[in-house]
Order: structure tokens, then sequence, then C-alpha cells
């Protein structure tokens, strides 16, 4: 419908199939922030991080010294 300009039709779809009738917009909510904090711990070392977007997954991991 986006593509044929059909715009006022596909919004009305979004709607009706997928917006959540929530009042407050979208079905979820995060439960919070998380905030952590270590004493003396200040620099932070050897060290990776990794986001692989396919499988959705977040790494962190220490780097050995060789």
């Amino acid at each position: 419908m986006i593509f044929e300009g059909r715009y006022k039709e596909a919004q009305d779809v979004v709607n009706r199939k997928f917006i959540s009738k929530i009042s407050n917009g979208m079905p979820y909510q995060t439960v919070g922030d998380l905030h952590l904090s270590f004493s003396g711990d200040t620099n932070y070392t050897n060290y990776e991080r990794e986001l692989n977007i396919e499988k959705a997954i977040a790494t962190t991991a220490t780097i050995s010294a060789e």
C-alpha cells in the first residue's frame, strides 16, 4: 500500500493489526535501570566487547595475557 501511495489505508491497517490497544503506547515496559558500582575499580583494561546482531547476543570477556 505504501509503494502504491495509499498511505492512509496503510496507516489504518497498521493501527488495526500492529499497534497496541494499551492507552500509554507500547505493550511492554522496562523494569528499570541497573547501575553497578565496585569500590576501587576505576580503570578497565584487557577486555573486549562483541555484539552479534543476527543472534541478539552481547558479550564482554577478558583478554588473556600471553
